[in-house]
């Protein structure tokens, strides 16, 4: 028996049955942790001191183990104070690593049917023929393996609870996000902005859980001191009997007035849910587990999880079948062979997709699979070897007595250090933010808790009824699509649900760059210090806003700057484009050779036998100036020769165009490899002529000609031959054919007649 209720244990509970037992211990502990709640002066005297919930909580039918040591603190935290609370007794799991059953990705439809083929293997092989293999998977390989044809035949497929933790996390996220909690949780410095993003969204789910246990505690904090004479004079009855179960009806009969109030009253019944389902695995309860699954898919279908949504109607569907189509596996699951324990502590057992990834997180932090993974030879031979080896060591162990240190705690780990104390600081951190407008259970409307924004009625009544829309969608979609006269196929698409809730209040700002935020995740300073004066009273808005003044007259400077820097841009563009003419200018005279061999050294002569071969006038040897290599790779280097006038310079080209390939062959080299001659372009105009040849291999071009030491081209379908000035022009010009489109603008293009 886990606590002190009348449950008969010879007495077959239901699901719900067992998720309410579950439901007191969680009440009880939310009032051990707020044991020392504050009261009216006038209600507070020595009576009330004693009657302390912890101390009765000694005498009342607790069943603490005796073999466990006494604290000497009494306050718990809440997997504390489920662990010291008798547990039916449990084995261990046998739990062995084992090679991969498959060195590829399950998401294929073909190996993931092979991988669970050879997992039945095993299953035959453990315990023999005609048994289900029982498999535990995350929810997107969950989806797959359900649509495996006739898959209850073999197999026993269940949906792993971690990944349900984190569905159910962002439901939370998405209920409170705007509603000023998310907000308390940042100004008070608990925990950045990323972490706050990364708690709304189910990303971060150790701190996620965390949060939800403190703001529980810290909203029946309020309700507590909320109320009248009589009000406590009934919670303190209920204390002296040790009865939660009565000190929270008086709670919810006290607090339904306020739309607030219900408002936190749905988030706590939320996050009780999702205690509970974790103490289900944790206690390895079957029951209570199915129970508070049925309870999170109203969570689930109102804030539109909508895979979720199908996969876990369908996942109770299937293990509720269980007990009468399959009762030997289902006796076997409902003795807690759902989850893995590998120790005797209480409350620390985990669903085995939870197990898996503590198995991938000690094969990366202690070097299993690090640096292995990219050597095939290597991850074979950890493969084949890693399994026998971690035999070899347990079976060692086992032969010499070998205990592991953690073997010799018999408390659960957050009975030690200063973990519930933090708890108890993060949560007074959050009174002195949520504090300052009163108690949020008295407020009259709704709004938010740390701007007091009041949100539209269509807002407020989804908030309200939040929890009456979920059940009505739980219902709808089984009637649905369910159902023997189902009109919906189960698999179709779910329509999403139009639920406004706190985070359609936000104050939505455009960051400058095309795209909308929410000015909580706005990082401008004027904008985040008016959110900030809004919830501290010692800031005032006026005094923010004057000293927005001030940045006026420093954009009126920076406006002045920013013109100068454009005047001082256009004058450096000038001097580039000035720069960039007179360099085109000093080489029009000028023509590059390539494929020369560096052996030829003799530059004159092989200029000689080149004019000879495309029967240039050579004799006039005051027509060139200069004839120079420049750096080039190992076998060949360009030669630049450098004509005395244009006139040469032309008469030397039309005679190479006129002669067609001319090869090393031609001036009495062995070799039939080319050499090319071309205009000696600048930097900037040989990136334009080498992109518009790669253009006309792509068929985006017809034809690209130098003059002048400019690039011409030629578009498909056309006789116009174009001046380009600059790469985006060209790109810009290909796109009038439309051969593919670009965000290049600006271009310069001039038509030459």
């Amino acid at each position: 028996m886990s606590i002190a209720t009348t449950i008969d244990e010879t007495v077959e509970l239901t699901p719900s049955q067992y998720s309410n037992h579950c439901q007191q211990l969680n009440n009880v502990w939310l009032l051990i942790s707020n044991s020392t709640f504050s009261m009216p002066n006038e209600i507070v005297n020595d009576e009330n001191i004693s009657t302390d919930v912890t101390v009765d909580a000694d005498e009342s039918n607790l069943d603490i183990d005796p073999n466990k040591p006494k604290k000497t603190d009494k306050l718990m935290s809440w997997s504390t104070f489920h662990s010291n609370c008798v547990q039916p007794p449990h084995t261990l799991s046998n739990v062995a690593i084992v090679a991969p059953l498959y060195r590829r990705s399950p998401t294929n439809p073909s190996v993931l049917m092979d991988i669970m083929k050879r997992a039945m293997n095993i299953t035959t092989l453990a315990i023999g023929r005609g048994k289900r293999t029982i498999i535990t998977l995350d929810g997107d390989l969950y989806n797959r393996a359900v649509k495996i044809p006739n898959y209850k035949e073999n197999w026993i497929i269940r949906l792993g609870s971690l990944h349900v933790i984190i569905a159910a996390l962002k439901c939370l996220g998405k209920y409170v996000e705007g509603s000023g909690i998310d907000a308390s949780w940042e100004e008070s410095g608990m925990f950045g902005s990323a972490t706050v993003n990364q708690v709304i969204e189910g990303r971060h789910i150790y701190r996620g859980i965390q949060m939800k246990k403190v703001l529980l505690s810290l909203n029946l904090k309020k309700q507590l001191t909320n109320g009248n004479e009589s009000f406590f004079q009934a919670v303190q009855d209920a204390q002296k009997e040790f009865q939660a179960k009565k000190i929270f009806e008086k709670l919810d009969a006290e607090n339904t007035a306020g739309p607030t109030a219900k408002f936190l009253r749905n988030y706590m019944k939320q996050v009780t849910n999702l205690l509970t389902y974790i103490a289900a695995t944790r206690n390895r309860n079957w029951r209570q587990h199915l129970g508070e699954t049925e309870k999170m898919t109203t969570y689930i279908h109102a804030h539109n999880q909508s895979n979720y949504a199908k996969w876990m109607l369908l996942y109770l569907g299937d293990m509720l079948e269980l007990e009468t189509a399959d009762k030997e596996s289902w006796d076997f699951l409902n003795d807690g062979n759902f989850c893995v324990s590998k120790n005797e502590i209480p409350f620390t057992s985990i669903d085995p997709d939870h197990a898996i990834e503590h198995e991938h997180k000690h094969f990366k932090v202690r070097g299993g699979f690090v640096g292995i993974t990219g050597n095939e030879a290597a991850l074979e031979r950890f493969v084949i070897t890693m399994p026998i080896l971690s035999n070899i060591a347990e079976t060692f162990e086992r032969y010499s007595n070998i205990k592991r240190s953690e073997s010799n705690c018999h408390e659960h780990h957050e009975a030690f250090g200063n973990f519930f104390q933090n708890q108890l600081k993060n949560s007074q951190n959050l009174i002195n933010i949520l504090a300052k407008g009163g108690n949020p259970f008295l407020y009259p409307d709704l709004r938010n808790l740390v701007n007091y924004s009041v949100p539209s009625d269509e807002i407020r009544e989804n908030v309200i009824k939040r929890d009456d829309i979920g059940t009505k969608l739980v219902h709808l979609f089984r009637e649905q699509r369910m159902m023997e006269n189902s009109t919906i196929p189960f698999w179709s698409t779910l329509p999403r649900t139009n639920l406004k809730v706190f985070s359609g209040t936000e104050i939505m700002v455009n960051n400058g760059e095309k795209l909308v935020t929410s000015i909580r995740k706005e990082k401008q300073m004027y904008a985040r210090m008016l959110a900030i004066s809004r919830t501290r009273s010692e800031l005032c808005p006026d005094k923010v806003i004057d000293f927005h003044n001030l940045f006026e007259a420093y954009e009126a400077k920076l406006d002045s700057i920013n013109k100068d820097v454009s005047n001082q841009t256009e004058r450096v563009n000038k001097i580039e484009n000035d720069i960039e003419n007179n360099n085109r200018m000093s080489r029009l005279n000028d023509v590059i050779i390539r494929g020369v061999p560096a052996n030829q050294t003799d530059l004159l002569k092989m200029f000689v036998s080149i004019a000879k071969a495309i029967k240039f006038n050579h004799s006039k040897y005051d027509c060139v100036n200069n004839i120079f290599r420049i750096r080039g790779n190992k076998n060949t280097s360009p030669i630049i020769i450098q004509f005395t006038t244009s006139i040469y310079k032309r008469e030397f080209m039309s005679s190479y165009f006129k002669f067609g390939q001319l090869k090393l062959s031609d001036i009495g080299c062995e070799s039939n490899s080319r050499i090319y001659v071309s205009d000696n372009l600048t930097k900037h105009n040989s990136d334009i002529h080498h992109k518009a040849l790669q253009l006309i291999k792509d068929k985006r071009l017809s034809k690209v000609t130098t003059r002048s030491g400019f690039i011409f081209v030629q578009q498909l379908n056309s006789d116009d031959i174009v001046k380009v000035s600059d790469l985006e022009g060209l790109l810009k010009l290909c796109n009038e054919n439309g051969s593919e489109t670009n965000i290049l603008d600006d271009t310069v293009i001039e038509n030459q007649s």
